[in-house]
């Protein structure tokens, strides 16, 4: 995980973690990536979905860490959308070398 003090729509921290679903030979690759006003994109490796999740600001400025089942609550609920609010660029790619870690058992 990495993080980055700015403000707004500016990535302040990203991440990702393995759910350990055997969706493929891979498992389920999960990457995030945090802007700094609240809102995480999320991206799918393995099954090909993204979205953004809306993140509550508050628990931005407590600096609390983004916790995988926390993302896969609602990621399996349908609880995202294919655009942020005010995003101007496109969405966060993640690096093709990324080290998802061991498989979590989500």
């Amino acid at each position: 995980m990495t993080t980055d003090t700015h403000a707004d729509m500016t990535v302040v921290a990203t991440g990702g973690f393995n759910t350990g679903r055997l969706y493929t030979a891979n498992g389920q690759r999960i990457w995030w990536s945090q802007r700094g006003d609240g809102w995480l994109y999320f991206v799918d490796r393995d099954r090909m979905v993204s979205g953004w999740i809306d993140r509550n600001p508050a628990l931005v400025v407590v600096g609390r860490p983004v916790r995988p089942d926390w993302v896969m609550l609602r990621y399996d609920g349908g609880q995202y959308r294919f655009y942020a609010p005010g995003q101007t660029e496109p969405n966060p790619t993640p690096p093709a070398d990324f080290d998802y870690g061991a498989p979590l058992n989500i």
